[in-house]
C-alpha cells in the first residue's frame, strides 16, 4: 500500500472516531459522568485502538504481498529475457542450418548438371559424327546409283 492508501485508511478511521469523540464530549458535559460510563468509553477506545492495530497489521500484510508480487514480476521479466535470448539463438541456428541445406542442394544440383552436361556433349558429338558419316554414306550411295544408271542406260556394243 502506498502513502495515499494509508492516508485514506486514517481518514476513514478518523471519520469513525469523530462521532465517538463528540459523543464522549456530550456525555461528559451532559452527565457530569459517572466512573462506570468513563470506564465503558475507555474500553470502546481500546477497541478502536485494537481495530487500528488490526488495520495496521492488514496494511503490513498487503505491503508484504505487494513486495512478493513485485519480486515475482521481476523474476518473470528475467525469465522472459532468457527465453527471448534462447529464441534468438535458436533462430540463428535454424537459419544457419537452412543455409547449409541450401548449399548442399546447390552442390548436388551442380554435380548432377555437370554429369548431364558431359553426357549431352557426348551425344552432340556422336550426332554430329553420325551426320558426317551419314553424309559420306549418302555420297557413296549416290555415286553407286549413278554408275548403275550409267550401266543400265548404256547401249550395248555392236560387234562388227
Amino acid at each position: 500500500m502506498d502513502h495515499e492508501d494509508i492516508e485514506q485508511v486514517r481518514f476513514l478511521i478518523r471519520e469513525e472516531l469523530t462521532p465517538l469523540k463528540s459523543e464522549l464530549a456530550a456525555m461528559r458535559s451532559g452527565m457530569a459522568g459517572t466512573q462506570s460510563e468513563i470506564t465503558g468509553m475507555q474500553s470502546e477506545m481500546a477497541e478502536v485502538k485494537s481495530g487500528m492495530a488490526e488495520v495496521k497489521s492488514g496494511m503490513a500484510e498487503v505491503k508484504s504481498g505487494m513486495a512478493g508480487m513485485q519480486s515475482t514480476m521481476v523474476g518473470m521479466q528475467t525469465t522472459m529475457a532468457g527465453m527471448q535470448t534462447a529464441m534468438a539463438a535458436m533462430k540463428s541456428e535454424i537459419t544457419e542450418q537452412m543455409r547449409d541445406m541450401q548449399t548442399e542442394l546447390l552442390r548436388g544440383l551442380d554435380a548432377f548438371a555437370r554429369g548431364n552436361f558431359s553426357r549431352m556433349h557426348i551425344f552432340d558429338t556422336r550426332i554430329s559424327s553420325n551426320d558426317t558419316q551419314l553424309a559420306a554414306t549418302n555420297d557413296r550411295i549416290t555415286a553407286l546409283e549413278e554408275r548403275v544408271l550409267y550401266l543400265e542406260t548404256r547401249r550395248p556394243q555392236q560387234s562388227g
